[in-house]
């Protein structure tokens, strides 16, 4: 073997090895982002947030609701698990938030902003009593406004939904109803009922049905 050919081997193999290091420094720190991202989705939908975020988002929205500060408030959700505010100062300026942010997110929804509608049906799927009463008499509302929208949004967020949410949902009408006298409750009810009748898409006839059947039997003594 000659010199000359011993040498470019050698070369060769050191530009191996170097490359072999590179390969695996790369693939070390692609694992160290994989396992990174893991992590923070693991959290997010084990129902940890990071409150301060939450509490600076809420605040954007309710100062300005739009598609970006609705997009942000929803990126913070868990995407599984409940919304789990602990006694933690931060955990309660969250929530603070969130409760003062709820009339803006009403006005919008009754708007038909569907940033807002999304944003509602998500905060539904993780909150618990009494926001979750508050949220189902916001978006239930929306029935008499836009029953289309409301079932179209409704199947978007279904799966996502607890078990009995719909019975609550559709039926929930809201503090102004609590000393209302049986005939105005029968009558809103039968107002959403109507509502959601005069929706024949094909592809919502199913979800729609079922909001009907509960309502129904909401108004058992309505006649």
């Amino acid at each position: 073997m000659s010199r000359r050919f011993r040498e470019k081997s050698s070369a060769y193999a050191q530009r191996s090895r170097r490359r072999g290091l590179g390969i695996r420094r790369i693939a070390g720190e692609t694992l160290l982002l994989v396992q990174f991202l893991v992590i923070s989705a693991a959290a997010t939908q084990s129902g940890s947030v990071d409150f301060a975020e939450l509490t600076q988002a809420l605040r954007a929205f309710q100062e300005k609701p739009s598609a970006e500060t609705a997009a942000s408030v929803r990126a913070l959700l868990p995407r599984e698990g409940q919304l789990k505010f602990d006694d933690s100062a931060q955990a309660r300026a969250a929530r603070e938030a969130l409760d003062d942010g709820l009339p803006t997110l009403e006005a919008q929804v009754e708007a038909v902003d569907r940033d807002a509608i999304r944003l509602g049906f998500q905060l539904l799927a993780v909150a618990d009593a009494p926001i979750s009463k508050s949220l189902n008499a916001i978006l239930g509302r929306l029935i008499t406004t836009d029953a289309r929208v409301f079932l179209e949004e409704l199947l978007r967020w279904r799966t996502e939904l607890k078990p009995r949410t719909l019975g609550q949902l559709v039926g929930t009408l809201g503090k102004e109803y609590v000393e209302q006298d049986h005939e105005a409750v029968c009558e809103e009810i039968q107002r959403r009922i109507d509502a959601l009748l005069a929706v024949n898409e094909a592809a919502l006839t199913e979800a729609r049905d079922e909001c009907v059947n509960e309502l129904r039997q909401r108004r058992p003594r309505c006649g």
